[in-house]
């Protein structure tokens, strides 16, 4: 090849890609090189704030998605230097909303793009926020809940901890819950008249596996002596462990029937024992057990769990063996024709071992079911006993920071025996109710309370 063919020779080809477009290329030598039109030049950028609760040096990491250019220039909106980096990463003194501009080059071709770019929370702008840690995880009462404020650009706080006591002004407060349970806790930010508040849902001791609702009767769940309940954590499954109670609403409906679970079409209905048909507007609080809790289990009488006295029958399970201060909660439950028990139950403790007895020493029958649910020794279940200080006519009053101006906390009793099965002194069906700002236990037939009955009381807040 001579000097003169040495010489970079350029040829323009037009290769015909299409009937609408052409590529131009640059052969030099023996080089190819592709060259975009430059007409094609686009500038594009998006951004990511690294955190969005900043107040002051905020730092932000922009991405060029530009096209067709091969030289940027960056202008971020806060009079700094400006950038000639593809990817920029930029630092904010302050938070604020910022206008940035990027020009993309390539030759003579230039584009520009602006964009309102908003970094952290602007200092005219208050957001309240807060983190919280527990002292203990799986405390019982006495809970103590450390609280660490978050709040941007406030001066002054006000703190609602959801358990009814007085608001607290402090920063970063401590706070005591008397027994565990899930609290919604409001922070109120302020600074002049600008205000923001936030509200989290705070779990307090160990969360319960328990699910709670209550139940009113009508005429569309209502059918003889049975009410239907129609919910999503009993439905369509006969192996839950339900446990239900009767209370006294405001059309003071009363009911002297000792009442039992049975399931029927997918459906888990509450019945009276003595088949007298159900009244509109009696209400039940019910609690749910999944079957693989275990606190919760199934009892069955059998000729081996009746002991010599013939309306007791010993349970048999991990959850209460060898445990006298657990508390024990049951309903019994009808499969067959003879499983109706007429006759109220509760429960007692001696020899090691939990039993279940009818209060009036009517014999249980064998192959009698009952679900039970076992509380521990805790602050959201605790045993109360009827005395000249809580006796009021028919009812016990129950006194109790689980309870006391709680009205939609679901209360649940059993009838406690204690460990001696002499004498028994109240055999009767009860019922609770809320009143006065206290929760309390009754006879269904109105017939005084008797002094030294002992209840377990199972409270939970949902």
């Amino acid at each position: 090849m001579n000097t003169s063919e040495s010489l970079t020779r350029t040829v323009l080809i037009f290769i015909k890609i299409s009937i609408s477009s052409l590529l131009l290329f640059q052969v030099s030598s023996c080089d190819l090189e592709v060259i975009p039109p430059i007409e094609g030049v686009t500038s594009k950028f998006t951004y990511t704030v690294q955190n969005s609760n900043c107040t002051a040096n905020c730092i932000v990491n922009f991405t060029n998605i530009s096209e067709g250019a091969t030289t940027y220039e960056w202008d971020f909106g806060d009079e700094t230097t400006k950038s000639t980096v593809k990817d920029p990463e930029h630092t904010y003194a302050v938070s604020g909303t910022y206008t940035v501009i990027l020009i993309a080059k390539r030759d003579t071709v230039a584009r520009d793009t602006a964009m309102a770019v908003t970094v952290g929370v602007p200092s005219s702008e208050v957001k309240a926020n807060f983190t919280f840690a527990a002292q203990n995880a799986n405390c019982l009462s006495n809970c103590v809940v450390t609280f660490t404020n978050k709040s941007l650009n406030a001066v002054s706080y006000e703190w609602n901890f959801g358990d009814a006591s007085s608001v607290s002004a402090a920063k970063d407060p401590q706070h005591t819950y008397s027994i565990p349970g899930t609290y919604n806790v409001k922070l109120k930010a302020t600074k002049d008249a600008v205000s923001n508040d936030i509200t989290i849902a705070v779990q307090v001791g160990p969360p319960s596996a328990l699910t709670a609702f209550t139940h009113t009767v009508d005429a569309t769940n209502m059918d003889a002596q049975r009410t239907r309940m129609d919910y999503a954590s009993t439905n369509n499954n006969q192996s839950k462990i339900i446990v239900a109670c009767r209370v006294l609403g405001g059309m003071n409906v009363r009911n002297s029937a000792q009442i039992g679970m049975y399931y029927l079409s997918n459906k888990w209905h509450i019945f009276n024992q003595d088949k007298v048909a159900m009244k509109a507007n009696e209400i039940f609080n019910v609690v749910v057990a999944e079957p693989t809790d275990p606190n919760a289990f199934v009892h069955e009488t059998s000729v081996a769990s009746l002991t010599e006295f013939d309306y007791i029958s010993e349970m048999d399970h991990p959850s209460v063996n060898s445990k006298p201060n657990v508390r024990v909660f049951i309903t019994p439950v009808w499969e067959d024709i003879n499983d109706f028990i007429e006759h109220p139950v509760g429960v007692v403790y001696f020899n090691n071992r939990w039993h279940i007895m009818t209060l009036n020493q009517t014999p249980l029958p064998v192959g009698l079911k009952f679900n039970v649910i076992v509380s521990g020794d805790n602050n959201v279940s605790f045993t109360q006993t009827a005395s000249a200080t809580n006796i009021s006519s028919d009812q016990m009053i129950i006194d109790h920071a689980a309870t006391n101006g709680k009205p939609n906390t679901k209360v649940f009793f059993s009838y406690y025996q204690g460990t001696s099965i002499f004498p028994i002194l109240n055999p009767r069906v009860q019922g609770c109710w809320y009143g006065n700002g206290k929760w309390s236990i009754f006879n269904e037939d109105s017939s005084p309370m008797s002094q030294d009955v002992r209840y377990h009381i199972l409270a939970i807040q949902q």
